[in-house]
């Protein structure tokens, strides 16, 4: 349940600005306070993996892995349910109260993801649902990806996998954007407790954007051939830089 704090309607206007602008607010003037974080479970996979689908369904990534608009649908929740399952099994699945977003996090102390524990959770499907051609495809960007990470960040750090809300859960970006704060906030907290870095890629530059706002920079950008624009990014905890 959504309890209002004093100055809501401050906070909303400047948010609903900021949508209007197609711009991500400034993180400073997102209260999460009255958003509720909890750990997922496995009866989660399902409903959070269809809200992950939906918010990458355009993504340029999955268009170029399957440019079928109504196989990518399919195969794109598929994926996100196995990302779930794939950071409640190794991580940290962070859910809101209603149930309307996830954050995904991963502490790593070599690769981030790797072909046993993949096979483990069923992503050995992954030809027969994608194709040989999508197959591909998304090899080649997994491999290009997983330089661009070992270029940057090396040692024991944390992994944001993936994160997104469902904004039609909600009657104003105010909403949408306490959620998706308070899910970031909840893995980078952890990040500096521990005192380590904190690393994600991103294609949306307003997603980028809005990284910048929790403190992240970015430690690479790339044009990518049939995809384009890349943003890899790196967190240092707040503990290391006070």
């Amino acid at each position: 349940m959504h309890v209002p704090f004093a100055g809501e309607r401050v906070y909303g206007a400047l948010v609903e600005q900021h949508a209007r602008d197609r711009a991500p607010p400034p993180i400073a003037i997102i209260p999460t306070t009255t958003v509720e974080i909890t750990t997922a479970t496995r009866a989660d996979i399902k409903p959070l993996g269809a809200i992950l689908a939906e918010v990458f369904e355009h993504s340029p990534i999955m268009a170029h892995v399957i440019p079928n608009e109504e196989k990518r649908l399919r195969v794109n929740r598929w994926l996100n349910e196995r990302i779930i399952d794939y950071g409640l099994a190794y991580g940290t699945v962070y859910t809101n109260e209603n149930k309307t977003g996830a954050a995904v996090y991963l502490p790593v102390t070599g690769r981030a993801i790797t072909l046993p524990r993949l096979i483990r959770l069923g992503l050995h499907q992954a030809p027969f649902r994608m194709g040989l051609r999508g197959m591909k495809r998304f090899l080649s960007f997994a491999s290009l990806t997983e330089k661009v990470h070992k270029r940057h960040v090396t040692g024991d750090h944390y992994v944001e996998l993936a994160a997104g809300v469902d904004r039609s859960a909600y009657d104003s970006p105010l909403g949408s954007a306490m959620a998706m704060t308070a899910l970031v906030k909840a893995g980078t907290d952890v990040a500096d407790r521990a005192g380590k870095v904190c690393y994600t890629e991103t294609v949306f530059e307003n997603a980028k954007d809005w990284y910048l706002g929790f403190g992240y920079e970015v430690v690479e950008e790339l044009d990518l051939p049939h995809i384009g624009p890349m943003w890899a990014l790196a967190r240092k905890p707040v503990s290391a830089t006070h």
